[in-house]
């Protein structure tokens, strides 16, 4: 699959899922825009992405503040006059337990984070894809999306509100150029998800998930990268504003209704 000519913006590639997916992209030819709080692990990922052969730019925002993303969008076109595909990955899950025992100030956090960043970063872009009459954007889903995920309740809140914007946000953008997907990576390992085996709240509450990752059944996450990228060659257009899922063995995933 091929995408040289296109620029990807990534959100949360410092690590984890982000990093693999700013990776494949490059791989498949794309320039990378690589955007996190965590400039380090920024970084990381250009360096590797460079040992590739690659092209990454590091530009470190922090995505709940409109004012950051709407620099770091402009930075961007300044330097690339175009944005091809925007994979929202970057989130966050902190209130582990039941409802009425984590601190409510972690409990909104993961929701407005989570929603924010999304919204932010796909508010600052959208309005560049239309002017251009094309461009794709990838929105991480996850745990709640379509059913509970008790225990970690507002991370679960949060992935169903996003995926109701995307379904809302597709139509919206509907004879414009412009689509959107959710993608559902599944339990990969990554800082987030070692939670459920590393912290107090994670072993008591997530103790079913903390068991699948030590019994290796965890999803590789290059199956995430391998969908986005056919995602963003518009090989699967038609399902704008539909769920993809990265946990079936095929490289190109499942089409939930």
């Amino acid at each position: 699959m091929d995408l040289r000519g296109q620029v990807a913006v990534v959100t949360g590639s410092s690590r984890g899922i982000g990093r693999a997916i700013a990776l494949r992209c490059a791989a498949a030819g794309a320039r990378l825009v690589l955007t996190a709080r965590d400039e380090e692990g920024l970084r990381a990922t250009a360096e590797r992405i460079g040992e590739q052969g690659g092209s990454a730019r590091v530009l470190p925002a922090d995505l709940t503040d409109g004012q950051q993303v709407e620099r770091m969008i402009e930075e961007v076109d300044r330097n690339a006059s175009q944005i091809d595909l925007l994979v929202n990955n970057a989130g966050r899950l902190t209130a582990i337990g039941p409802s009425w025992l984590v601190d409510p100030r972690d409990w909104m956090r993961d929701i407005s984070d989570n929603i924010s960043m999304t919204y932010l970063c796909t508010w600052a872009v959208v309005p560049r894809m239309i002017a251009r009459k094309e461009g794709r954007i990838v929105n991480l889903v996850g745990g709640g999306t379509r059913g509970p995920f008790p225990y970690a309740a507002a991370y679960g809140c949060s992935k169903a509100a996003i995926m109701g914007f995307t379904e809302s946000l597709a139509e919206e953008l509907e004879g414009t150029g412009v689509r959107a997907f959710a993608l559902r990576p599944g339990l990969v390992r990554t800082r987030m998800t070692e939670q459920f085996l590393d912290t107090e709240a994670g072993r008591k509450w997530m103790s079913r998930l903390g068991d699948r990752l030590q019994r290796g059944e965890d999803v590789p996450p290059r199956r995430a990268a391998e969908l986005v990228v056919a995602l963003a060659t518009g090989r699967y257009d038609a399902a704008s504003g539909r769920l993809l899922d990265a946990t079936a063995e095929a490289p190109e995933g499942t089409i939930v209704n």
